[in-house]
């Protein structure tokens, strides 16, 4: 489960402080260095100017602002080191308008469980935190198909507090965050990994106890593989040939099968048929239940 770690201390880290220390200290591939980095982590959420000082700077840079953030609205990037990046979220509570609680819900994810492809820490800085129900799952077995089922185990819930830091491991922590009370911003050192940013994640639905799909995370990849059906060419088939073979995402393999049908119909059979003996478990669900839907 995510794992709450203890941070009881007053010392105070000045932004460029934080990420010289992390950059120095921290070991990003040891789960167990990032977590005896928490206590940093709480020195910068005790630093109760550094985030409006940050704030004044981008309003009056304004036309720049934020131009290097791909997050979506309810996140500052307050900086970056090698191999992670330390972001801001804005939580706010649901408006009593439908219209309103609509957005916001869509926006902040607010009820919805998932997991991440990375790993990060996190702590509240400002006002009573959002509060979140808390799972655990095993990614080895499952397949990572719409409706799949899945052993999702309850670890209850937590809100975090002001000061309060915790850990989230990749493709193992769920979270459904609920909405704050107040106005609420939590601080995050994400951990960046050229290999997991290649995993999906995936959706769930604990009642049912399976995957309802995957995170939308806001890039154009999904959309390259639409393209290649209007403008590809040789080059472009030997390009998804070789992502249907090596990618290690199985969805993003079948993505480029796919394609590859579209591109020669009358082929899309025998591709199909091909695909039963990949290597990726995941490839061979979807070219069964393609040609199970094809017969």
């Amino acid at each position: 489960m995510s794992i709450t770690l203890a941070t009881d201390n007053d010392d105070i880290f000045e932004l460029a402080q934080y990420i010289e220390h992390i950059e120095r200290n921290v070991d990003l591939d040891d789960r167990a260095s990032v977590m005896a980095s928490a206590p940093a982590l709480r020195a910068l959420a005790n630093n109760r100017s550094f985030f409006v000082r940050k704030l004044n700077e981008d309003l009056a840079s304004l036309s720049s602002f934020q131009s290097f953030n791909s997050y979506t609205a309810q996140t500052m990037l307050l900086g970056t080191g090698r191999g992670f990046h330390v972001r801001a979220n804005i939580w706010l509570p649901c408006d009593e308008r439908p219209q309103v609680r609509a957005w916001q819900e869509q926006l902040f994810v607010y009820g919805l469980p998932h997991d991440h492809n990375f790993d990060f820490l996190t702590v509240g800085y400002h006002g009573p935190g959002y509060s979140t129900d808390l799972y655990e799952y095993d990614r080895s077995s499952v397949l990572g198909m719409p409706g799949e089922r899945v052993e999702l185990v309850s670890r209850g819930k937590a809100t975090l507090d002001p000061g309060k830091v915790m850990f989230y491991r990749a493709c193992r922590d769920v979270h459904a965050q609920l909405p704050p009370a107040a106005f609420s911003i939590s601080l995050n050192l994400m951990i960046e990994s050229r290999k997991n940013a290649l995993l999906d994640q995936y959706i769930f639905d604990p009642e049912q106890g399976v995957i309802r799909g995957t995170v939308q995370t806001g890039t154009s990849r999904s959309f390259l593989f639409e393209l290649p059906r209007y403008l590809g060419d040789d080059t472009t088939r030997s390009t998804l040939e070789r992502l249907a073979a090596e990618h290690p995402s199985g969805r993003v393999r079948a993505a480029s099968i796919e394609t590859l049908c579209a591109l020669e119909p009358g082929e899309a059979e025998g591709i199909w048929r091909r695909s039963l003996d990949s290597e990726h478990p995941y490839v061979r669900a979807v070219a069964g239940e393609k040609l199970r839907l094809a017969s």
